[in-house]
């Protein structure tokens, strides 16, 4: 049995969408999966031992990406392509079964929208998977016999960025004697970041800023025993792995993308409605307080 699975593009959506290739995993033992995936989220698959081919769709002027995709998949008799793009692709594949995800009922979450897709009546639960040679990256990165806690203050929002400021005070306020704060960041933010450093010996807040690659990143994730970022794909691995996590949302609508499950809190700055647009503006990042991220990390009861 071949199945096709079509992926969202960003890594947060991506995440989200691990719940329905879970399921279908889950549904069917005995199937071989192929997955495209834009090259952000693509990696996030390849230690799946149940998927045998992953696709990096690049993309391309003129949607050239959804012919090289279609030249790459045509050639196969698929038993199922499921298509979370909505692209038209899904139907001009020979496919026995396809699911398109097509006008979506925004008054769901995203992760809802996509298992009404299939019928289901919850969205699973996100599910990642994590290889040895990122563990032991990951290891090797962080101090041993500490309490690890990551910090994720930038995003590819600056609307969607909490002041480094706060990150800071927040750090302040839970530090222990055995506190490790490790933040992760891609190379490029890295010179924005200098002074959340500041008043902190380097082994009570590491840099990791471009020294993990995105499996690794996971694995430290999974390693630590608390997460404090924005609204990011950075948030929505905490929550596939368990990681007791704190979840930051100013305009963008966290009913609609923010992960959730009982070791995740979300902190917002104000209270959407349904299917209501995000508002792009970094003030309502500002409305939001140390006390109110403090509380939230402390409920988890994991300091």
């Amino acid at each position: 049995m071949k199945i096709l699975f079509i992926s969202s593009g960003s890594i947060g959506d991506a995440i989200i969408a691990t719940g329905i290739l879970a399921y279908l995993m889950d549904s069917y033992p005995e199937a071989e999966f192929t997955v495209a995936a834009g090259p952000a989220a693509a990696p996030l698959f390849k230690p799946c031992p149940r998927v045998a081919r992953v696709i990096v769709v690049r993309k391309e002027p003129w949607n050239r990406h959804w012919l090289h995709l279609w030249q790459q998949t045509c050639d196969t008799k698929w038993d199922a392509v499921i298509d979370l793009r909505g692209s038209l692709l899904g139907y001009l594949l020979n496919a026995k079964k396809r699911f398109v995800f097509r006008r979506p009922d925004k008054s769901l979450s995203k992760a809802g929208q996509l298992a009404a897709m299939l019928d289901l009546p919850e969205p699973p639960p996100p599910r990642l998977w994590s290889s040895e040679e990122s563990r032991t990256a990951a290891r090797a990165l962080l101090p041993q016999g500490k309490t690890v806690v990551v910090l994720a203050p930038r995003t590819n929002s600056e609307a969607k960025d909490w002041p480094l400021d706060r990150f800071a005070e927040l750090a302040r306020r839970l530090k222990r004697d055995n506190t490790v704060f490790a933040v992760l960041a891609t190379p490029a933010q890295q010179p924005s970041l200098k002074s959340l450093f500041m008043g902190f010996p380097p082994d009570q807040m590491l840099d990791l800023s471009g020294k993990t690659d995105l499996l690794a990143a996971y694995a430290i994730i999974e390693q630590a025993k608390l997460f404090i970022g924005n609204d990011s794909g950075l948030l929505h691995m905490a929550a596939a792995a368990g990681t007791p996590a704190v979840g930051i949302y100013g305009p963008s609508n966290d009913k609609t993308y923010a992960p959730r499950g009982p070791k995740v809190r979300i902190v917002t700055a104000m209270d959407f409605k349904p299917g209501e647009e995000e508002k792009r503006d970094n003030r309502f990042m500002q409305m939001i307080s140390v006390d109110k991220v403090e509380a939230a990390a402390r409920d988890l009861g994991v300091l």
